[in-house]
């Protein structure tokens, strides 16, 4: 089992299986009980691969349409750069604080 591309969120990786078909579906039939038998069986043998993120469909990578989705993902994101470290922030300035005011005498001018 090789990688698998999603169709929608384009997510590369491993597929889960999921049943096709509702489980609801299946319930209402096993209440007629000739109608649950081949469901659930039908369910059971039917199994389809989908997305590990959304749970839509999935193709195989080495396919045509594998193929085409990887190509549009990369035109997409356009070439990859290495990530750059990041320059540490700059020291914080402290507060200014206002000068101090000039200490005013009380004395009267015509004393002096």
């Amino acid at each position: 089992m090789g990688e698998y591309i999603c169709t929608i969120c384009h997510y590369v990786g491993m597929p889960k299986t999921a049943k096709r078909g509702s489980g609801k579906i299946e319930k209402f039939g096993w209440m007629i009980f000739p109608l649950g038998l081949p469901y659930t069986l039908w369910r059971i043998v039917s199994k389809i691969r989908t997305c590990r993120h959304c749970g839509c469909p999935v193709v195989p990578v080495n396919s045509n349409e594998g193929r085409r989705l990887e190509a549009m993902e990369m035109a997409a994101l356009g070439p990859i750069a290495p990530i750059k470290p990041k320059a540490p922030p700059p020291p914080k300035a402290e507060p200014v604080k206002p000068a101090p005011k000039p200490e005013v005498s009380n004395q009267d001018p015509t004393e002096w």
